[in-house]
């Protein structure tokens, strides 16, 4: 798994767990109900054949906890990462058995961030699409058990579509408290955004969110400046962390004052960072391949040749 792939399935994992968190602190605020429901299968795919046989090896490798006190053993993580780059390897043939594997209740937490994961790295916008069908599904059925994977559903819409329609500051407060009321704007924005790009090419949409960003990232508003230095971040985090750095010189520190705004704009800076070290430490590894590569292996006749012994002219002579 590369630089890229790592960042992309850490972000899922990592934003979808402060989902899940977010998830049940606005439930218990509306003063839902924790009544356990049946499970429902959202994906409701036929039988899948390719793949199989790497996503039981995800689930059977990412079954351990990351949150642990002890914490994963570092031959665990090795054999999870080595199962996920198999199951990648497969491409969009595999995404039946993810989705089976996702409709299964006995699929572990921590093999089912993996799996979301290895749905982004297809690219497939009909991966997205399937994303967002299963958000309104989970809104329309009220089903509890599987509210908290609506998360990693659309950070998998997201990273494939790259673009956020509706997205809002992590300092401004939902409308509404109901959570599947949330999940169901959620899909009304995302029906809305396939709507408006139905027909454009991917890099037509991407390169105008681009041109919008770089205005807006000036932007007087502080949530418009935000969000348009968040999404320069995942498309060139050099140039975000540059608009990060700029956005932050616009809302200074003051001491003994808790600035929301400005404590996420230092999130953004560190994630950017982040990004950019990574993006360098790839093309290092890159470049080392390039210099160093294998040392060749002997011809097959050079070996034959050290092996053969020398036989003398004259016939009579081999006796």
């Amino acid at each position: 798994m590369n630089a890229r792939s790592l960042t992309r399935a850490s972000r899922i994992r990592g934003r979808s767990l402060v989902g899940a968190v977010a998830l049940a602190a606005t439930w218990l605020s509306s003063g839902a109900a924790w009544a356990e429901s049946e499970w429902v299968r959202v994906y409701d795919v036929g039988e899948a054949k390719v793949g199989r046989a790497e996503v039981a090896q995800v689930e059977k490798s990412c079954n351990f906890h990351m949150m642990s006190r002890m914490g994963p053993d570092p031959r665990e993580v090795a054999a999870c990462t080595a199962a996920v780059t198999r199951l990648n390897a497969r491409g969009v043939a595999a995404v039946p058995a993810i989705l089976a594997s996702l409709d299964r209740e006995q699929t572990s937490y921590a093999a089912r961030e993996r799996l979301y994961g290895a749905l982004a790295q297809t690219g497939d916008q009909a991966v997205a699409a399937k994303m967002i069908d299963a958000m309104a599904k989970v809104a329309q059925t009220r089903v509890d058990q599987r509210t908290y994977e609506t998360s990693q559903m659309e950070e998998v819409a997201e990273n494939i579509l790259r673009a956020s329609p509706g997205e809002r500051a992590p300092w401004v407060q939902q409308a509404v408290s109901d959570p599947y009321a949330q999940i169901t704007d959620r899909v009304v924005t995302w029906r809305l955004h396939q709507q408006a790009t139905a027909g454009r090419p991917l890099d037509e949409v991407v390169a105008e969110r681009v041109a919008r960003a770089r205005l807006e990232k000036s932007d007087a508003d502080a949530q418009k400046a935000f969000l348009a230095v968040r999404y320069l971040i995942e498309v060139d985090p050099a140039e975000g962390l540059a608009a990060a750095e700029a956005l932050a010189q616009r809302f200074p520190v003051v001491e003994g004052v808790r600035d929301p705004v400005r404590a996420h704009i230092d999130s953004l800076r560190r994630s950017a960072t982040y990004k950019v070290r990574l993006q360098a430490e790839e093309a290092a590894e890159a470049a080392a391949k390039v210099k160093s590569p294998r040392s060749p292996k002997a011809p097959p006749a050079e070996k034959a040749k050290r092996k053969t012994p020398e036989l003398p002219a004259d016939p009579k002579a081999r006796s």
